[in-house]
Protein backbone atom coordinates (compact mmCIF):
# COMPACT_ATOMS: atom_id res chain seq x y z
CA UNK A 1 0.00 0.00 0.00
CA UNK A 2 1.42 3.20 -0.78
CA UNK A 3 -0.53 4.91 2.18
CA UNK A 4 -0.57 4.09 5.57
CA UNK A 5 -3.65 2.58 7.34
CA UNK A 6 -3.91 5.82 9.23
CA UNK A 7 -3.67 7.63 6.04
CA UNK A 8 -6.28 5.31 4.39
CA UNK A 9 -8.61 5.29 7.09
CA UNK A 10 -8.45 9.62 7.32
CA UNK A 11 -9.24 10.12 3.85
CA UNK A 12 -12.28 7.63 3.85
CA UNK A 13 -13.84 9.12 7.21
CA UNK A 14 -16.70 9.65 5.78
CA UNK A 15 -19.61 6.55 5.65
CA UNK A 16 -20.56 7.77 2.21
CA UNK A 17 -16.85 6.41 1.22
CA UNK A 18 -17.01 3.27 2.45
CA UNK A 19 -17.40 1.65 -0.97
CA UNK A 20 -14.68 3.47 -2.38
CA UNK A 21 -12.44 2.52 0.42
CA UNK A 22 -13.01 -0.76 0.71
CA UNK A 23 -12.81 -1.18 -3.06
CA UNK A 24 -9.23 -0.17 -2.83
CA UNK A 25 -8.52 -3.34 -0.97
CA UNK A 26 -7.00 -5.95 -2.83
CA UNK A 27 -5.99 -9.49 -1.52
CA UNK A 28 -2.80 -11.79 -3.15
CA UNK A 29 -5.11 -15.13 -4.11
CA UNK A 30 -4.49 -18.55 -5.32
CA UNK A 31 -6.68 -21.28 -7.24
CA UNK A 32 -7.59 -23.90 -4.73
CA UNK A 33 -8.08 -27.48 -7.38
CA UNK A 34 -8.67 -29.40 -4.10
CA UNK A 35 -11.21 -26.99 -2.82
CA UNK A 36 -13.78 -26.57 -5.82
CA UNK A 37 -16.53 -24.31 -4.09
CA UNK A 38 -13.62 -21.85 -3.31
CA UNK A 39 -12.79 -20.17 -6.12
CA UNK A 40 -10.41 -17.96 -4.60
CA UNK A 41 -7.94 -18.64 -1.40
CA UNK A 42 -6.43 -15.96 0.76
CA UNK A 43 -2.62 -16.84 1.58
CA UNK A 44 -2.56 -16.78 5.01
CA UNK A 45 -1.69 -19.18 8.03
CA UNK A 46 -4.13 -20.52 10.23
CA UNK A 47 -3.48 -20.00 13.94
CA UNK A 48 -5.65 -23.08 15.36
CA UNK A 49 -7.76 -25.00 12.64
CA UNK A 50 -10.49 -26.35 13.81
CA UNK A 51 -10.68 -30.28 12.59
CA UNK A 52 -13.71 -30.24 9.85
CA UNK A 53 -17.10 -32.40 11.42
CA UNK A 54 -18.57 -34.51 8.90
CA UNK A 55 -20.89 -33.15 6.65
CA UNK A 56 -20.06 -29.49 7.22
CA UNK A 57 -23.27 -27.50 6.01
CA UNK A 58 -22.54 -25.25 3.18
CA UNK A 59 -22.18 -21.98 6.12
CA UNK A 60 -19.18 -24.47 7.56
CA UNK A 61 -17.65 -24.81 4.15
CA UNK A 62 -18.39 -21.00 3.40
CA UNK A 63 -16.93 -19.94 6.96
CA UNK A 64 -14.67 -22.56 6.81
CA UNK A 65 -10.79 -20.20 6.49
CA UNK A 66 -9.83 -18.55 9.12
CA UNK A 67 -10.42 -20.79 12.20
CA UNK A 68 -13.77 -19.77 12.46
CA UNK A 69 -16.16 -22.60 13.92
CA UNK A 70 -19.98 -21.93 13.32
CA UNK A 71 -23.11 -23.40 15.23
CA UNK A 72 -26.34 -23.10 13.57
CA UNK A 73 -29.77 -23.77 15.52
CA UNK A 74 -33.01 -24.05 13.75
CA UNK A 75 -35.47 -21.16 14.38
CA UNK A 76 -39.08 -21.48 14.84
CA UNK A 77 -39.50 -19.17 11.92
CA UNK A 78 -37.74 -20.33 9.09
CA UNK A 79 -34.36 -18.44 9.96
CA UNK A 80 -30.86 -19.61 11.20
CA UNK A 81 -28.76 -17.96 13.15
CA UNK A 82 -25.53 -18.24 14.23
CA UNK A 83 -22.35 -16.43 15.39
CA UNK A 84 -19.16 -16.71 14.35
CA UNK A 85 -15.99 -15.25 16.27
CA UNK A 86 -12.47 -14.60 14.53
CA UNK A 87 -10.45 -15.70 17.32
CA UNK A 88 -7.89 -18.31 17.17
CA UNK A 89 -9.53 -21.55 18.32
CA UNK A 90 -11.37 -20.25 20.16
CA UNK A 91 -15.26 -20.32 19.52
CA UNK A 92 -18.45 -18.24 20.73
CA UNK A 93 -21.35 -19.57 22.87
CA UNK A 94 -23.71 -20.12 20.09
CA UNK A 95 -27.02 -17.51 20.67
CA UNK A 96 -29.19 -16.11 17.93
CA UNK A 97 -32.09 -17.75 16.99
CA UNK A 98 -33.70 -14.72 19.36
CA UNK A 99 -32.19 -12.57 16.84
CA UNK A 100 -33.92 -13.94 14.50
CA UNK A 101 -36.89 -13.56 16.18
CA UNK A 102 -36.11 -9.78 17.47
CA UNK A 103 -36.12 -9.20 13.60
CA UNK A 104 -39.23 -10.23 13.29
CA UNK A 105 -40.93 -8.74 15.70
CA UNK A 106 -39.66 -5.72 14.75
CA UNK A 107 -40.76 -6.13 11.16
CA UNK A 108 -37.12 -5.63 10.67
CA UNK A 109 -37.13 -8.86 8.46
CA UNK A 110 -34.24 -10.36 6.21
CA UNK A 111 -35.98 -9.29 3.38
CA UNK A 112 -36.17 -6.49 3.81
CA UNK A 113 -33.10 -5.30 4.23
CA UNK A 114 -32.11 -7.64 0.84
CA UNK A 115 -34.31 -4.97 -1.18
CA UNK A 116 -32.72 -2.08 -0.01
CA UNK A 117 -29.79 -1.33 -2.09
CA UNK A 118 -28.39 0.95 0.44
CA UNK A 119 -28.24 -1.64 3.25
CA UNK A 120 -24.85 -2.92 2.53
CA UNK A 121 -22.03 -0.54 1.33
CA UNK A 122 -19.66 -3.00 1.21
CA UNK A 123 -21.85 -5.00 -0.22
CA UNK A 124 -19.37 -5.48 -3.21
CA UNK A 125 -17.14 -7.83 -0.87
CA UNK A 126 -19.38 -10.71 -0.79
CA UNK A 127 -19.97 -10.67 -4.61
CA UNK A 128 -17.55 -13.42 -5.41
CA UNK A 129 -17.90 -16.61 -4.06
CA UNK A 130 -17.35 -17.60 -0.76
CA UNK A 131 -14.96 -14.28 -0.45
CA UNK A 132 -16.10 -14.10 3.75
CA UNK A 133 -13.17 -16.88 3.92
CA UNK A 134 -11.02 -14.02 3.07
CA UNK A 135 -12.91 -10.98 4.65
CA UNK A 136 -12.31 -12.95 8.25
CA UNK A 137 -8.67 -14.18 7.82
CA UNK A 138 -6.74 -13.56 10.60
CA UNK A 139 -3.51 -11.58 9.21
CA UNK A 140 -4.90 -10.83 6.38
CA UNK A 141 -4.63 -6.94 5.17
CA UNK A 142 -8.25 -7.12 4.36
CA UNK A 143 -9.37 -8.29 7.82
CA UNK A 144 -6.53 -5.87 9.45
CA UNK A 145 -7.88 -2.49 7.54
CA UNK A 146 -11.51 -3.44 7.74
CA UNK A 147 -11.09 -4.38 11.84
CA UNK A 148 -9.28 -1.38 12.22
CA UNK A 149 -11.85 0.98 10.41
CA UNK A 150 -14.80 -0.51 11.99
CA UNK A 151 -13.41 -0.07 15.68
CA UNK A 152 -12.59 3.51 14.42
CA UNK A 153 -16.01 4.02 13.36
CA UNK A 154 -17.66 2.14 16.00
CA UNK A 155 -20.29 0.93 13.82
CA UNK A 156 -21.51 -2.52 12.51
CA UNK A 157 -21.06 -3.62 8.77
CA UNK A 158 -24.46 -5.59 7.03
CA UNK A 159 -23.56 -7.20 4.20
CA UNK A 160 -25.55 -9.54 2.26
CA UNK A 161 -24.13 -13.12 2.05
CA UNK A 162 -23.78 -15.65 -1.68
CA UNK A 163 -23.45 -19.31 -1.48
CA UNK A 164 -21.55 -21.03 -4.18
CA UNK A 165 -23.36 -20.17 -7.52
CA UNK A 166 -26.25 -18.49 -5.86
CA UNK A 167 -27.41 -15.64 -7.88
CA UNK A 168 -28.98 -13.89 -5.30
CA UNK A 169 -28.10 -12.96 -1.45
CA UNK A 170 -29.25 -16.05 0.72
CA UNK A 171 -28.45 -14.24 3.95
CA UNK A 172 -26.64 -11.31 5.77
CA UNK A 173 -23.64 -10.85 7.67
CA UNK A 174 -23.21 -8.79 10.99
CA UNK A 175 -19.88 -7.74 11.45
CA UNK A 176 -19.42 -6.32 15.01
CA UNK A 177 -16.27 -4.37 15.83
CA UNK A 178 -14.76 -5.62 19.38
CA UNK A 179 -15.59 -2.51 21.16
CA UNK A 180 -18.99 -1.96 19.83
CA UNK A 181 -21.89 -2.27 22.71
CA UNK A 182 -23.65 -4.86 20.51
CA UNK A 183 -21.58 -7.51 21.84
CA UNK A 184 -22.81 -6.93 25.39
CA UNK A 185 -26.57 -6.75 23.98
CA UNK A 186 -25.63 -10.57 22.04
CA UNK A 187 -23.65 -11.42 24.99
CA UNK A 188 -20.74 -12.02 22.93
CA UNK A 189 -18.03 -13.18 26.19
CA UNK A 190 -15.35 -10.57 27.31
CA UNK A 191 -12.65 -13.01 26.33
CA UNK A 192 -13.54 -12.54 22.65
CA UNK A 193 -13.26 -8.51 22.34
CA UNK A 194 -9.40 -8.24 21.40
CA UNK A 195 -8.19 -5.45 19.23
CA UNK A 196 -7.59 -8.76 16.48
CA UNK A 197 -11.16 -9.81 16.22
CA UNK A 198 -14.35 -9.10 14.43
CA UNK A 199 -17.35 -10.70 15.62
CA UNK A 200 -19.71 -12.33 13.00
CA UNK A 201 -23.41 -12.64 13.14
CA UNK A 202 -24.85 -14.75 10.23
CA UNK A 203 -28.36 -15.00 9.01
CA UNK A 204 -29.69 -16.69 6.16
CA UNK A 205 -33.18 -18.29 5.10
CA UNK A 206 -34.29 -21.55 5.30
CA UNK A 207 -33.84 -24.04 3.59
CA UNK A 208 -30.34 -24.15 3.29
CA UNK A 209 -28.74 -23.95 -0.23
CA UNK A 210 -27.77 -27.11 -1.93
CA UNK A 211 -26.95 -29.29 1.61
CA UNK A 212 -28.87 -29.89 4.52
CA UNK A 213 -26.39 -31.22 7.30
CA UNK A 214 -26.89 -35.33 8.46
CA UNK A 215 -25.98 -34.43 11.26
CA UNK A 216 -27.45 -31.86 13.79
CA UNK A 217 -26.70 -30.84 17.39
CA UNK A 218 -29.59 -29.26 18.82
CA UNK A 219 -28.36 -25.70 20.67
CA UNK A 220 -30.74 -24.36 23.23
CA UNK A 221 -30.94 -20.45 23.17
CA UNK A 222 -29.88 -18.54 25.64
CA UNK A 223 -33.49 -16.57 25.60
CA UNK A 224 -36.63 -18.31 24.52
CA UNK A 225 -38.91 -16.42 21.64
CA UNK A 226 -41.39 -15.39 24.91
CA UNK A 227 -38.16 -14.17 27.20
CA UNK A 228 -36.46 -12.39 24.22
CA UNK A 229 -40.25 -10.48 23.43
CA UNK A 230 -40.18 -10.06 27.00
CA UNK A 231 -36.99 -8.19 27.00
CA UNK A 232 -38.00 -5.86 24.60
CA UNK A 233 -40.71 -4.87 26.57
CA UNK A 234 -39.04 -4.57 30.00
CA UNK A 235 -35.53 -3.76 29.51
CA UNK A 236 -34.96 -3.66 25.87
CA UNK A 237 -31.55 -5.01 25.67
CA UNK A 238 -30.68 -5.54 22.26
CA UNK A 239 -30.88 -2.50 19.97
CA UNK A 240 -30.82 -3.60 16.06
CA UNK A 241 -29.42 -1.28 13.20
CA UNK A 242 -28.08 1.42 15.03
CA UNK A 243 -24.45 1.92 13.83
CA UNK A 244 -24.91 -0.18 9.97
CA UNK A 245 -23.21 1.81 8.11
CA UNK A 246 -25.72 2.44 5.34
CA UNK A 247 -29.29 1.15 6.44
CA UNK A 248 -32.61 1.29 4.81
CA UNK A 249 -34.91 4.30 5.22
CA UNK A 250 -37.47 2.63 7.38
CA UNK A 251 -34.75 1.31 10.27
CA UNK A 252 -32.76 4.63 9.61
CA UNK A 253 -35.65 6.49 11.37
CA UNK A 254 -35.96 4.27 13.69
CA UNK A 255 -32.22 4.64 14.58
CA UNK A 256 -32.45 8.78 14.09
CA UNK A 257 -34.82 8.67 17.07
CA UNK A 258 -32.99 7.02 19.22
CA UNK A 259 -29.78 8.84 18.46
CA UNK A 260 -27.47 6.83 19.66
CA UNK A 261 -24.62 8.36 18.15
CA UNK A 262 -24.03 11.82 19.97
CA UNK A 263 -21.50 14.73 19.45
CA UNK A 264 -20.95 17.10 22.33
CA UNK A 265 -18.81 19.71 21.01
CA UNK A 266 -15.55 19.75 18.79
CA UNK A 267 -13.30 17.03 20.65
CA UNK A 268 -15.65 16.58 23.26
CA UNK A 269 -14.28 12.84 23.24
CA UNK A 270 -11.00 12.85 24.03
CA UNK A 271 -11.37 16.69 26.12
CA UNK A 272 -14.81 16.73 28.27
CA UNK A 273 -12.83 14.94 31.57
CA UNK A 274 -10.21 17.51 31.40
CA UNK A 275 -12.42 20.45 30.97
CA UNK A 276 -14.39 19.26 33.54
CA UNK A 277 -11.66 19.97 36.12
CA UNK A 278 -10.75 22.86 34.72
CA UNK A 279 -13.31 25.40 35.13
CA UNK A 280 -16.73 25.44 36.57
CA UNK A 281 -18.23 27.43 34.21
CA UNK A 282 -17.04 24.73 31.39
CA UNK A 283 -18.61 22.38 33.04
CA UNK A 284 -21.86 23.21 32.05
CA UNK A 285 -20.53 22.58 28.97
CA UNK A 286 -19.00 19.03 29.50
CA UNK A 287 -21.69 17.55 31.86
CA UNK A 288 -23.72 15.93 28.77
CA UNK A 289 -20.11 14.17 28.04
CA UNK A 290 -19.85 12.73 31.60
CA UNK A 291 -23.57 11.65 31.13
CA UNK A 292 -23.02 10.03 27.97
CA UNK A 293 -19.97 8.18 29.38
CA UNK A 294 -21.94 6.67 32.24
CA UNK A 295 -24.72 5.65 30.44
CA UNK A 296 -22.31 4.11 27.97
CA UNK A 297 -24.02 6.22 24.88
CA UNK A 298 -21.18 6.12 21.79
CA UNK A 299 -19.69 10.17 21.95
CA UNK A 300 -17.70 10.79 18.74
CA UNK A 301 -14.63 12.98 17.47
CA UNK A 302 -15.18 16.01 15.85
CA UNK A 303 -13.72 14.94 12.45
CA UNK A 304 -15.71 12.01 12.40
CA UNK A 305 -18.39 12.14 10.16
CA UNK A 306 -20.56 9.63 11.21
CA UNK A 307 -22.66 11.69 13.67
CA UNK A 308 -26.36 12.21 12.76
CA UNK A 309 -27.11 13.38 16.02
CA UNK A 310 -25.47 16.34 17.06
CA UNK A 311 -25.80 18.38 19.98
CA UNK A 312 -24.12 21.68 21.15
CA UNK A 313 -23.93 22.96 24.35
CA UNK A 314 -25.63 26.95 23.48
CA UNK A 315 -23.31 28.19 26.90
CA UNK A 316 -19.88 27.75 25.08
CA UNK A 317 -21.07 28.41 21.42
CA UNK A 318 -18.75 31.44 21.32
CA UNK A 319 -15.24 28.95 20.95
CA UNK A 320 -17.18 27.11 18.29
CA UNK A 321 -15.47 28.69 15.89
CA UNK A 322 -15.50 25.65 13.78
CA UNK A 323 -18.46 25.79 13.62
CA UNK A 324 -19.93 26.56 10.51
CA UNK A 325 -17.31 23.62 8.69
CA UNK A 326 -18.68 21.11 10.89
CA UNK A 327 -22.06 21.66 9.76
CA UNK A 328 -20.76 21.85 6.04
CA UNK A 329 -19.25 18.60 5.87
CA UNK A 330 -21.76 16.61 7.47
CA UNK A 331 -24.33 15.11 5.95
CA UNK A 332 -27.65 16.96 5.06
CA UNK A 333 -29.68 15.09 7.13
CA UNK A 334 -27.78 15.33 10.62
CA UNK A 335 -29.61 16.91 13.58
CA UNK A 336 -28.11 19.71 15.38
CA UNK A 337 -29.10 20.21 18.78
CA UNK A 338 -28.60 23.63 21.12
CA UNK A 339 -29.46 23.06 24.57
CA UNK A 340 -27.98 24.50 27.65
CA UNK A 341 -28.55 26.96 30.61
CA UNK A 342 -28.30 30.35 28.47
CA UNK A 343 -31.43 31.99 28.38
CA UNK A 344 -30.70 33.63 24.92
CA UNK A 345 -30.12 31.27 21.43
CA UNK A 346 -29.61 33.33 18.65
CA UNK A 347 -28.51 32.41 15.27
CA UNK A 348 -26.63 35.34 14.66
CA UNK A 349 -24.23 34.49 17.53
CA UNK A 350 -20.77 32.73 16.22
CA UNK A 351 -21.94 31.12 12.87
CA UNK A 352 -24.62 28.79 14.49
CA UNK A 353 -27.32 30.48 11.52
CA UNK A 354 -25.83 28.02 9.72
CA UNK A 355 -27.44 25.32 11.52
CA UNK A 356 -30.53 26.67 11.14
CA UNK A 357 -29.93 27.10 6.88
CA UNK A 358 -29.18 23.38 7.26
CA UNK A 359 -32.59 22.85 9.08
CA UNK A 360 -32.40 20.86 12.31
CA UNK A 361 -33.73 20.81 15.75
CA UNK A 362 -33.27 22.77 18.80
CA UNK A 363 -34.64 22.82 21.72
CA UNK A 364 -35.15 25.61 24.74
CA UNK A 365 -34.95 25.38 28.26
CA UNK A 366 -37.31 26.35 30.36
CA UNK A 367 -35.01 29.21 31.77
CA UNK A 368 -35.35 30.54 28.25
CA UNK A 369 -39.10 30.25 27.60
CA UNK A 370 -39.26 31.97 31.39
CA UNK A 371 -37.08 34.38 31.11
CA UNK A 372 -36.66 35.46 27.62
CA UNK A 373 -39.44 33.97 25.58
CA UNK A 374 -39.46 37.55 23.40
CA UNK A 375 -36.01 35.87 21.75
CA UNK A 376 -37.32 32.32 21.90
CA UNK A 377 -40.10 33.44 19.68
CA UNK A 378 -38.36 35.36 17.49
CA UNK A 379 -35.96 32.56 16.52
CA UNK A 380 -39.10 29.86 16.18
CA UNK A 381 -41.24 32.40 14.07
CA UNK A 382 -38.30 33.51 11.71
CA UNK A 383 -37.07 29.66 10.76
CA UNK A 384 -40.64 28.89 10.58
CA UNK A 385 -41.48 31.54 7.99
CA UNK A 386 -38.02 31.82 6.14
CA UNK A 387 -36.42 28.28 6.50
CA UNK A 388 -37.20 24.99 4.27
CA UNK A 389 -37.33 22.16 6.21
CA UNK A 390 -37.23 23.78 9.51
CA UNK A 391 -39.17 22.54 12.30
CA UNK A 392 -39.32 23.39 16.25
CA UNK A 393 -40.42 21.35 18.50
CA UNK A 394 -41.09 21.52 22.41
CA UNK A 395 -41.23 18.68 24.90
CA UNK A 396 -44.49 19.49 26.81
CA UNK A 397 -42.34 19.08 30.23
CA UNK A 398 -40.24 22.16 29.11
CA UNK A 399 -43.27 24.08 28.80
CA UNK A 400 -45.22 23.05 31.98
CA UNK A 401 -41.72 24.03 33.93
CA UNK A 402 -41.57 26.84 32.93
CA UNK A 403 -44.83 27.72 33.55
CA UNK A 404 -44.25 26.11 36.89
CA UNK A 405 -41.79 28.63 37.70
CA UNK A 406 -43.44 31.25 36.21
CA UNK A 407 -44.26 34.21 38.81
CA UNK A 408 -48.01 33.95 40.01
CA UNK A 409 -48.85 37.56 40.37
CA UNK A 410 -50.90 38.69 37.30
CA UNK A 411 -49.24 42.14 37.67
CA UNK A 412 -45.86 40.48 37.80
CA UNK A 413 -46.12 38.22 34.42
CA UNK A 414 -48.63 41.11 32.66
CA UNK A 415 -45.67 41.10 30.47
CA UNK A 416 -45.18 37.95 29.49
CA UNK A 417 -48.83 37.44 28.49
CA UNK A 418 -49.14 38.51 24.74
CA UNK A 419 -46.19 36.11 24.62
CA UNK A 420 -47.31 33.15 26.18
CA UNK A 421 -50.80 34.04 24.01
CA UNK A 422 -48.36 33.51 20.75
CA UNK A 423 -46.50 30.54 22.12
CA UNK A 424 -50.33 28.68 22.82
CA UNK A 425 -51.25 29.80 19.15
CA UNK A 426 -47.74 28.54 17.85
CA UNK A 427 -48.77 25.19 19.19
CA UNK A 428 -52.15 24.96 17.97
CA UNK A 429 -51.49 26.06 14.36
CA UNK A 430 -48.88 23.05 14.47
CA UNK A 431 -45.87 25.38 14.25
CA UNK A 432 -44.56 24.41 17.30
CA UNK A 433 -44.65 20.50 18.31
CA UNK A 434 -45.15 19.44 21.71
CA UNK A 435 -42.90 16.67 21.42
CA UNK A 436 -39.04 16.05 21.83
CA UNK A 437 -38.67 14.83 18.54
CA UNK A 438 -40.38 14.87 14.93
CA UNK A 439 -41.99 11.26 14.73
CA UNK A 440 -40.86 9.18 12.34
CA UNK A 441 -43.04 6.57 13.72
CA UNK A 442 -45.02 6.58 11.23
CA UNK A 443 -44.18 2.85 10.50
CA UNK A 444 -44.87 2.09 14.53
CA UNK A 445 -48.18 4.04 14.42
CA UNK A 446 -49.34 2.74 10.89
CA UNK A 447 -51.39 -0.22 12.23
CA UNK A 448 -54.14 -0.18 15.35
CA UNK A 449 -52.74 -1.24 18.40
CA UNK A 450 -49.11 -0.81 17.96
CA UNK A 451 -47.31 0.54 21.51
CA UNK A 452 -47.02 4.01 20.11
CA UNK A 453 -50.90 4.20 19.29
CA UNK A 454 -51.39 2.70 22.80
CA UNK A 455 -49.27 4.45 24.54
CA UNK A 456 -49.90 7.89 22.81
CA UNK A 457 -49.21 10.52 25.55
CA UNK A 458 -51.65 12.55 26.84
CA UNK A 459 -50.30 15.37 28.68
CA UNK A 460 -49.90 17.55 25.04
CA UNK A 461 -53.88 18.52 25.37
CA UNK A 462 -53.19 19.33 29.29
CA UNK A 463 -50.10 21.66 28.51
CA UNK A 464 -52.26 23.43 25.46
CA UNK A 465 -55.12 23.89 28.24
CA UNK A 466 -52.60 25.01 30.88
CA UNK A 467 -51.65 27.90 28.12
CA UNK A 468 -54.84 28.67 26.85
CA UNK A 469 -55.90 29.40 30.52
CA UNK A 470 -52.96 31.67 31.26
CA UNK A 471 -53.70 33.89 28.80
CA UNK A 472 -57.67 33.79 28.93
CA UNK A 473 -57.21 34.23 32.69
CA UNK A 474 -57.89 38.22 33.55
CA UNK A 475 -56.86 39.66 37.24
CA UNK A 476 -60.44 41.24 37.50
CA UNK A 477 -62.45 37.51 37.24
CA UNK A 478 -63.72 36.43 40.37
CA UNK A 479 -65.46 33.40 39.21
CA UNK A 480 -63.05 31.31 40.85
CA UNK A 481 -62.94 32.51 44.12
CA UNK A 482 -63.74 29.81 46.61
CA UNK A 483 -64.53 30.11 50.34
CA UNK A 484 -62.85 28.71 53.25
CA UNK A 485 -63.85 28.32 56.57
CA UNK A 486 -61.20 29.61 59.50
CA UNK A 487 -60.50 27.90 62.79
CA UNK A 488 -62.65 30.74 64.32
CA UNK A 489 -65.57 30.04 62.41
CA UNK A 490 -64.95 33.07 60.30
CA UNK A 491 -65.37 32.69 56.36
CA UNK A 492 -62.72 34.04 54.34
CA UNK A 493 -62.11 34.08 50.31
CA UNK A 494 -59.55 31.73 48.98
CA UNK A 495 -58.64 32.53 45.06
CA UNK A 496 -58.72 29.01 43.59
CA UNK A 497 -56.81 30.11 40.78
CA UNK A 498 -57.73 28.45 37.25
CA UNK A 499 -54.23 28.95 36.13
CA UNK A 500 -53.13 26.86 39.18
CA UNK A 501 -55.70 24.39 38.86
CA UNK A 502 -55.14 23.61 35.03
CA UNK A 503 -50.94 23.88 35.71
CA UNK A 504 -51.55 21.37 38.56
CA UNK A 505 -54.18 18.94 36.04
CA UNK A 506 -51.08 19.83 33.25
CA UNK A 507 -48.61 18.30 35.88
CA UNK A 508 -50.42 15.28 36.65
CA UNK A 509 -50.98 14.63 33.29
CA UNK A 510 -47.15 14.30 32.52
CA UNK A 511 -46.31 12.14 35.77
CA UNK A 512 -49.35 9.89 34.53
CA UNK A 513 -47.97 9.90 31.41
CA UNK A 514 -44.41 9.20 32.12
CA UNK A 515 -45.92 6.11 34.66
CA UNK A 516 -47.65 4.65 32.02
CA UNK A 517 -45.05 4.44 29.51
CA UNK A 518 -42.20 3.50 30.99
CA UNK A 519 -40.86 0.12 30.03
CA UNK A 520 -42.19 0.94 26.12
CA UNK A 521 -40.97 1.79 23.13
CA UNK A 522 -42.78 5.05 23.19
CA UNK A 523 -41.78 6.26 26.77
CA UNK A 524 -37.89 5.73 25.01
CA UNK A 525 -38.86 7.69 21.76
CA UNK A 526 -41.02 10.27 22.87
CA UNK A 527 -39.92 11.89 26.22
CA UNK A 528 -36.19 10.54 26.55
CA UNK A 529 -34.35 12.73 24.39
CA UNK A 530 -33.66 16.61 23.91
CA UNK A 531 -35.01 16.86 27.29
CA UNK A 532 -32.40 18.92 29.56
CA UNK A 533 -33.47 20.70 32.50
CA UNK A 534 -31.07 23.95 33.04
CA UNK A 535 -29.65 24.67 36.63
CA UNK A 536 -32.63 27.16 37.59
CA UNK A 537 -35.03 23.91 37.15
CA UNK A 538 -36.10 22.83 40.63
CA UNK A 539 -37.70 19.23 40.89
CA UNK A 540 -39.11 18.19 43.78
CA UNK A 541 -37.02 15.05 45.69
CA UNK A 542 -40.28 12.93 45.96
CA UNK A 543 -41.00 12.78 42.02
CA UNK A 544 -39.77 10.40 40.08
CA UNK A 545 -37.49 12.13 36.94
CA UNK A 546 -39.53 13.24 34.15
CA UNK A 547 -36.47 12.53 31.61
CA UNK A 548 -35.35 8.76 33.30
CA UNK A 549 -35.47 5.80 31.30
CA UNK A 550 -37.74 2.94 31.94
CA UNK A 551 -38.45 1.69 34.80
CA UNK A 552 -36.11 3.52 37.00
CA UNK A 553 -36.22 6.75 39.29
CA UNK A 554 -34.37 9.79 39.32
CA UNK A 555 -30.49 9.68 40.77
CA UNK A 556 -28.77 12.99 41.79
CA UNK A 557 -26.48 14.07 38.77
CA UNK A 558 -24.15 16.05 40.91
CA UNK A 559 -24.23 18.60 38.06
CA UNK A 560 -26.94 21.41 37.25
CA UNK A 561 -30.16 20.31 37.99
CA UNK A 562 -30.18 17.50 35.52
CA UNK A 563 -31.24 14.35 37.32
CA UNK A 564 -30.36 10.65 35.49
CA UNK A 565 -30.25 7.11 35.48
CA UNK A 566 -27.06 5.19 34.08
CA UNK A 567 -28.54 3.18 30.91
CA UNK A 568 -26.25 0.80 32.00
CA UNK A 569 -28.48 -0.01 35.21
CA UNK A 570 -31.72 -0.50 32.68
CA UNK A 571 -30.44 -1.55 29.49
CA UNK A 572 -32.59 0.18 27.41
CA UNK A 573 -29.58 0.64 24.49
Amino acid sequence: MSQTDDEMLSDYSDSEDVDSFLNTITLATTQSPESPHLSRKPQFVDHVVLAPKAEPSPARKWAWHGGIELQTTIGSIETISGMATVTEGTRADPPLASLATFLWRNNLRIEYLRKSEDVAAIRQLSQPQHQFAQLTAPGSECFDILSRYLALKDQVALIPATWDDAPDPLGHILLVPPASAVLDDIRVPHSFRRPDCLVVVLMWRLPLPHVTPKRHTPIVPFLSAQDWHNTLIIDRPFHVALRVLQIPAHIREIALEHGSVVYDGPGAGQRWKRVQRSSSVRTERAHLGAILDRSEVGELDADDMAARVVFLHVWDLKSVYELPLLVQRRASKARFCLYGTHYRVHPEWYGAREIFLRGGIVTFTASSLLYDLPAVLSIVTDCIKNKKGWACYLVPQVVALAARLAPTSRSEQSDNLTHWETLYQLIVDGAIALCSTPSPLRSMSAHPGSPWERNRPQSTNAVKEMLRTDTEETPGDDSDLDMEVEDDGGVRARRGSKRELTLEHAKNALYADMCRLQGTMAFATEYRRFVVLDKDAEVGGGAPELNAPPGSWHKRDGVGGIEWKPLRDTKLW
